[in-house]
């Protein structure tokens, strides 16, 4: 029994660490719908649900106190953009060639919005546009994109990157266009 308490204490622990970091809010996929669905419907209790309902349920945890009108705009588009520039990474194993990984996004503040709102507000958006088609790029309709929230001194600074070269590709050039 001691043991299992013990367990559980290490395994509540274990699970604490990784969550948004101190310097800066971070979400990735596991914030979205599909994530959602998997913890929704992998659990062995008798509640079931469709994906449609995971999905609807998540996004409604992403956008609580979003207004609706909020909520039909990408947050990085209703705001002026200052600057984007390319996030390259090493390449292992000897770190001397570099790789395209996403888009820093610079964004002037506005009067009441702090890097928590604004996290709040692209956690909403991510969750509302996961995966789907966009008619306008959309830098943060990327799949399993990691997106994170810095305070700048006259603004934030969003970062959006993927491991996968297509993707960060995607990301830059949409990024590019909020720019423009």
């Amino acid at each position: 029994m001691q043991k299992a308490i013990q367990l559980t204490a290490i395994l509540s622990v274990v699970a604490g660490v990784g969550c948004a970091s101190a310097s800066g809010h971070r979400f990735d996929a596991k914030s979205g719908p599909r994530y959602a669905q998997a913890t929704t419907t992998a659990g062995t209790d008798a509640t079931f649900s469709t994906p449609h309902a995971a999905v609807d349920d998540s996004v409604a945890r992403a956008c609580v106190d979003v207004p609706e009108a909020e909520q039909r705009v990408s947050p990085l588009e209703s705001r002026r953009v200052l600057a984007v520039e390319a996030i390259h990474q090493p390449i292992p194993p000897k770190h001397l060639m570099r790789q395209l990984a996403g888009a820093r996004v610079y964004i002037l503040a506005s009067p009441g919005l702090t890097r928590e709102w604004l996290g709040h507000l692209l956690e909403c958006h991510v969750a509302r546009v996961s995966g789907s088609a966009s008619q306008k790029p959309d830098p943060l309709a990327v799949p399993k994109a990691r997106v994170e929230v810095f305070s700048t001194s006259n603004g934030f600074l969003v970062t959006i990157a993927s491991r996968d070269r297509d993707d960060a590709e995607r990301i830059l050039i949409a990024s590019e266009a909020l720019g423009k």
